[in-house]
């Protein structure tokens, strides 16, 4: 998200359209991936606990995200 935030403001880019991308870098993995590793004999139980930590971080992290957009972008 700071990169896709930075490069948004040195850019120029439209403030709601930036703080849109922004939030969207901050959403976790998609869950789906996890069938996808089972099936194909990854390693599922790992892509479990990465994608239950991503999800947990996100909780806390996309209000962040969004604040400092809404505080910068003043959207």
């Amino acid at each position: 998200p700071l990169v896709v935030l930075g490069g948004g403001v040195m850019l120029s880019v439209d403030p709601q359209i930036l703080a849109v991308a922004t939030v969207a870098m901050a959403m976790p993995t998609a869950a789906n991936g996890y069938i996808i590793a089972q099936k194909m004999g990854g390693d599922a139980p790992l892509y479990a606990s990465i994608c239950a930590f991503q999800t947990s971080l996100a909780l806390i992290s996309i209000p962040i995200w969004l604040g400092v957009c809404a505080a910068l972008l003043r959207v």
